[in-house]
């Protein structure tokens, strides 16, 4: 556990709080689609994200989900973090996009870390910033841009930039942009006729989107 933590949270460097992590914390995987926060859960721990993509999700009353962002290696569930804080039940889900591995911190330990680490009370404060900043962004986009736009947008922002390629599927996206599969396979199409993307399975590739 050494090892992950100096390779993926590198200024978490003090030396008592890292003796605290390596004793309380436990490496769990998880499959694509496995629930690691469910909605209305009490919150028994926090998950520091040391691989793949966790999605955060609210789902609502009339049984929509609502994608709102997404953790990855380096992140910290902040959300969580409050919910422990306040002792309080999740309005979130966390759901694992693909596989995913989370160093999962007993939530008992939240107050007295925040209080006894400055560097800890720093990384969940500038997480919790940096996923509010993420989730404004997102807000504005749904407000101010049609729908093919911000299928451009997403496909520019996550495509791999060394081969312009995003390993993904119609749904995800869909999900991830709140539409349906449906509009987002014929928006793609589209794109697709205009010989601006390539179209194959669980791959999407860049051609002229600039």
């Amino acid at each position: 556990m050494k090892d992950i933590l100096a390779a993926i949270f590198p200024y978490l460097n003090e030396a008592d709080l890292l003796l605290e992590i390596e004793k309380n914390a436990k490496l769990i995987q998880f499959d694509d689609g496995d629930i690691i926060i469910e909605q209305h859960s009490r919150i028994t721990f926090v998950p520091l994200i040391t691989k793949g993509e966790i999605k955060i999700i609210q789902h609502t009353d009339k049984g929509n989900s609502l994608y709102l962002y997404s953790l990855y290696r380096g992140d910290i569930c902040a959300m969580s973090v409050t919910c422990c804080l306040d002792n309080k039940n999740t309005d979130l889900s966390a759901i694992s996009s693909g596989i995913s591995e989370i160093l999962a911190i007993p939530s008992h330990l939240m107050d007295e870390w925040i209080v006894k680490y400055r560097i800890w009370r720093s990384f969940i404060f500038s997480n919790y910033n940096n996923k509010f900043t993420e989730l404004l962004h997102s807000l504005n986009n749904v407000a101010f841009l049609n729908l093919d736009e911000r299928l451009v947008k997403y496909l520019v922002v996550r495509a791999d930039k060394n081969k312009n390629v995003i390993k993904t599927t119609h749904k995800k996206i869909a999900e991830e942009l709140n539409s349906s599969r449906e509009v987002i396979s014929r928006l793609l199409k589209t794109l697709e006729n205009k010989g601006k993307i390539e179209l194959h399975r669980n791959e999407i590739r860049l051609i002229d989107l600039e």
